[in-house]
């Protein structure tokens, strides 16, 4: 999608691309009126953002062209610094979207408006796909669909001038959507809805009514999703049109989600929790559903803590009493309408319906203390690590399950019994500095990689202690020279390592290398002028050098000295 800014402003145009982009726009900035004209001439936009001249440009005929051919949100949204109630009533008789003081700008309320826009083009784009049934024999009204599906280039749709001919079709109940004249049932078949609906659970329903009418409860009743007036007005029908395909998305998606498996393929036999197979259909299906609703979501994984030694000390029949019992636990903490899954092992995944990140972490956060506090018959107490993120648009299930597994070891490699989220790693916890410990988890298996990185972990662990401890100037310049140093010898060696075993991203990944030499120089000059605090640096360290690089970019490289793609063992 293609938004464009009317902005003078360039720190502020940066913020609005930044904003505009995380939501999955392509920005496009005009510093004046004609350059604003020329571009949206040359390129169809969906969304326009202006501050200068806002009463010119809402004036021309350029723009008014642009607001009435648009669909359910006229997608031009002024952000202004003017507080004219003139030009405020201007913009909304002229039908804008929203109007925002710039120097009280709402950066959430803004995001719902450009959600709201995206909702519907994807909803444009569903309605391309689906097949419609149009029976209806009212000539201006046919007329009206025709043009309406043509302009959004629907190739799906059939058109029935009476009842009969639509009954007679051998194919009349494959459609997904309805939309069915209210005259005409009075004269041919009142139960066609019925009917419809003996065949067809899912589909979504329309009828279309000259006035309002004391019958209408009666096809609501046997089926009817909504209802139209004549004559149609183009902005309410694709209002109707969005909120019944909603709910045949939702529909679609529910049946779907309980008919793919074997009801005993969807369960994990020990915990009655979902299984792992299942949980990645749900998924999948929600991530497409999703794409339309924008509904937010979140996924928590968590393992339990040194699990092992339960089974060593006590028993498999202890750690499989403990893997139920923390089923339990999940199933009473969180909600029904949370999806939770026995991931593998001693680890559970959730999906968080309507959860956005915040959520996400007050959830995960209850559940650590929760398991945490409850005492397990003859184990005593056991503690849990959490790894979480939410859902952005780009996302895969590969994606979503990469970074909570990279965020979950995270926080096992940070002392477990922590919350990480999006593998963002604090340095100081509790007031306290972390300590990564160097295990299996980082092994690339080359030797000189490993023993390096190996040397670079501790370093920075040493760089946040003393930060803590001692916080000597002298001390920190020193270490932090020689992480530097360091971090130099290790980059040539591990470029000339990728180059010998002809490592197909070699030259993306030597780029990587410079540009984070770059930024930890810059950081040391710093220092040394006394700019920023060394906890800054630290923190720099531990997130770009460690979590960033180390445990992000270098372990698509590892699969190279192995025989199959790298797999991390339990630390």
């Amino acid at each position: 999608m293609f938004s464009l800014h009317l902005e003078i402003d360039d720190n502020f145009a940066k913020k609005i691309a930044a904003i505009a982009q995380q939501q999955g726009f392509l920005y496009e900035r005009a510093i004046c009126c004609e350059q604003l004209c020329q571009k949206i001439c040359e390129k169809n936009f969906n969304l326009l953002i202006i501050d200068e001249n806002i009463k010119e440009i809402l004036n021309t005929d350029l723009i008014k062209n642009f607001l009435t051919t648009s669909l359910v949100y006229p997608p031009i949204i002024i952000i202004t610094k003017q507080n004219s109630i003139p030009i405020r009533n201007l913009c909304f008789d002229s039908g804008i979207i929203a109007y925002f003081q710039k120097d009280d700008f709402n950066e959430f309320r803004f995001i719902q408006y450009l959600q709201a826009i995206k909702t519907e083009h994807n909803y444009v784009t569903l309605i391309k796909t689906i097949r419609i049934a149009v029976i209806d024999d009212d000539y201006f009204s046919l007329k009206f669909l025709k043009s309406f599906f043509s302009m959004l280039e629907a190739k799906n749709v059939n058109y029935y001038q009476n009842s009969t001919d639509f009954l007679d079709n051998s194919s009349h109940f494959i459609y997904d959507l309805f939309l069915i004249d209210l005259i005409m049932l009075d004269y041919t078949d009142e139960n066609i809805i019925s009917h419809i609906r003996e065949q067809n659970q899912q589909s979504a329903i329309i009828l279309i009514t000259p006035h309002n009418n004391s019958i209408m409860p009666y096809y609501l009743s046997v089926g009817t999703d909504d209802f139209i007036f004549k004559p149609i007005d183009f902005k309410s029908f694709m209002a109707k049109m969005i909120f019944c395909l909603n709910q045949y998305s939702l529909k679609k998606a529910l049946v779907q989600k309980n008919v793919d498996l074997p009801t005993e393929l969807k369960k994990d036999s020990l915990t009655g929790l979902y299984s792992r197979v299942y949980f990645i259909k749900i998924c999948k299906k929600k991530l497409m559903e999703i794409s339309q609703t924008m509904q937010p979501i979140a996924f928590i994984l968590l393992d339990i803590d040194n699990f092992k030694n339960v089974n060593d000390e006590y028993g498999h029949l202890s750690g499989d009493y403990v893997l139920k019992n923390l089923g339990l636990i999940l199933k009473k903490t969180l909600r029904k309408s949370d999806i939770i899954c026995r991931w593998g092992g001693e680890e559970f995944i959730i999906l968080l319906a309507d959860s956005n990140l915040a959520d996400a972490k007050k959830i995960a956060e209850k559940l650590r203390l929760t398991i945490a506090f409850h005492y397990f018959e003859n184990i005593g107490n056991i503690t849990a690590s959490f790894g979480l993120t939410k859902y952005y648009p780009a996302d895969t299930n590969e994606s979503i399950f990469k970074r909570l597994d990279q965020s979950l070891y995270l926080a096992k490699l940070t002392g477990r019994n922590k919350v990480v989220s999006d593998n963002k790693l604090p340095i100081f916890i509790n007031k306290k500095p972390i300590s990564i410990e160097w295990g299996p988890f980082f092994k690339s298996h080359n030797s000189i990689i490993d023993a390096e990185h190996h040397m670079l972990i501790n370093l920075s662990n040493e760089f946040i202690h003393t930060c803590f401890t001692q916080n000597k100037t002298t001390v920190l310049l020193s270490l932090f020279e020689m992480i530097l140093s360091k971090l130099i010898i290790h980059a040539a060696h591990e470029e000339e390592i990728l180059c010998h075993n002809v490592y197909p991203f070699y030259l993306e990944h030597k780029k990587i290398h410079k540009n984070l030499l770059t930024e930890i120089t810059t950081i040391l000059n710093n220092l040394q002028s006394e700019k920023p605090s060394f906890t800054s640096a630290g923190r720099y360290i531990i997130q770009n050098i460690i979590v960033e690089h180390i445990v992000k970019d270098d372990f698509d490289f590892y699969y190279l000295f192995t025989k199959k793609p790298h797999s991390k063992p339990i630390p």
